[in-house]
């Protein structure tokens, strides 16, 4: 069993959730790649591996990884979601017009945070932050 696939099982057995062939398939190809495919990308490359899987089996599947902290969901601004194994606090930078999204590195920056708890009284337990601008390639067109 490779390191993957024990992290994967070892996630999956802690929320009460099965190893299946299409989880095995999505993680790899999550673990595989470093963009943050939609769902419909994810289907159509695990539908070479297994060629009866439907695009609902991959939606149903994917929200089992993010719900066993498998894989993260991240909502992008034109509705879509976008999936990743990275779960760890990353922001990313989206491009509107191609659609690629890209991972920035990790932020120290806090204040906002803290400002929320303190002074709204929000206990935070998880954010997401994403700047959307033109990648280099779209700038140019």
């Amino acid at each position: 069993m490779s390191a993957s696939l024990g992290v994967l099982r070892q996630k999956l057995v802690a929320c009460g959730r099965q190893v299946t062939p299409a989880r095995v398939a999505i993680y790899d190809y999550l673990n595989s790649v470093t963009d943050h495919p939609r769902a419909e990308a994810v289907f159509m490359a695990v539908r070479r591996k297994l060629p009866r899987v439907s695009l609902g089996t991959i939606y149903r599947n994917l929200e089992v990884l993010v719900e066993c902290g498998a894989a993260s969901r991240l909502p992008c601004a034109d509705g879509s979601a976008r999936y990743e194994l990275r779960t760890d606090r990353h922001h990313h930078v989206a491009c509107p017009k191609c659609g690629q999204v890209a991972d920035l590195g990790e932020s120290e920056d806090l204040v906002l945070l803290r400002q929320l708890e303190t002074g709204e009284g929000f206990k935070v337990f998880d954010y997401q932050l994403q700047f959307i601008g033109f990648c280099g390639e779209c700038r140019g067109r």
